[in-house]
């Protein structure tokens, strides 16, 4: 991900790429973009303030898991520089399902049920109850019960396991400028064993024109009903099985 965005920023005239890199990984790959090798966590965390103080604007890709993105955030405000990202309350909810849940439900939009285990009443309405944690990333940890049996962390979330297509979107957000685009829609390959994986995603997506318009239309409210979300944010969707033409938001990735 860091060389794609590397690669594409550079290609701009008018801008000078500017990024660490871990020494473990070999030589930077990409001419023309400033590298600097760090070697240890004190290394990258110097390095990563002074990138920020000195650039013009500070992009940073990290997971949500444990408030990462939302700290290295805050570091790029606590180093004097300029984030270049979604502002911190709109981080601390979109990077938050079970808050996204609640957030959109209360505004309208079709979202897959989303619970605590103190409301385990709600597991019933599926066979099958998908847990994950409230702050994940990357499918990591997800796993698939029956829905009576407890969730591997009381923290956890539970989503029924709904049949249908899993389906992705990239929407690019510049509400400054009033900008919001939808990239195309993308299949999502998950493994169906009890542990989901993502095992990629397949552009043009298996939709037809009327879903793939009710997708892109749906990610796009998710994400303008969020105020503060900008640059590149995913939407997860499940396209069911019984009612193509009606998408559910899954969560949202910032």
């Amino acid at each position: 991900m860091l060389l794609a965005l590397a690669e594409d920023l550079r290609r701009l005239d008018t801008v000078q790429v500017s990024t660490t890199w871990d020494q473990r990984l070999g030589p930077f790959p990409l001419a023309e973009v400033e590298a600097t090798t760090v070697t240890t966590v004190a290394d990258a965390e110097r390095a990563f303030a002074d990138n920020s103080r000195r650039c013009d604007r500070t992009v940073v890709i990290a997971p949500e898991l444990d408030g990462q993105l939302a700290r290295q955030s805050q570091r790029v405000v606590d180093s004097g520089g300029r984030w270049g990202g979604s502002s911190p309350a709109a981080l601390s909810l979109a990077s938050d399902k079970l808050l996204t849940y609640e957030h959109l439900r209360n505004r309208g939009l079709p979202v897959v049920p989303t619970w605590t285990f103190d409301k385990p009443g709600l597991s019933r309405e599926s066979e099958q109850v998908v847990w994950k944690r409230r702050d994940g990333a990357g499918s990591v940890g997800l796993t698939v019960l029956d829905s009576t049996a407890a969730p591997p962390d009381h923290t956890w979330i539970g989503q029924p396991l709904v049949e249908g297509l899993s389906v992705s979107v990239a929407i690019l957000a510049c509400p400054t400028h009033d900008l919001w685009l939808a990239l195309p829609v993308a299949t999502q390959h998950i493994s169906l064993d009890n542990c989901l994986h993502y095992q990629g995603g397949e552009i043009p997506s298996r939709t037809t024109a009327i879903e793939t318009r009710a997708i892109s239309e749906l990610a796009l409210r998710a994400v303008r009903s969020i105020d503060g979300l900008v640059g590149w944010i995913g939407v997860d969707l499940v396209v069911p099985s019984q009612d193509p033409q009606a998408p559910l938001v899954i969560e949202l990735n910032p």
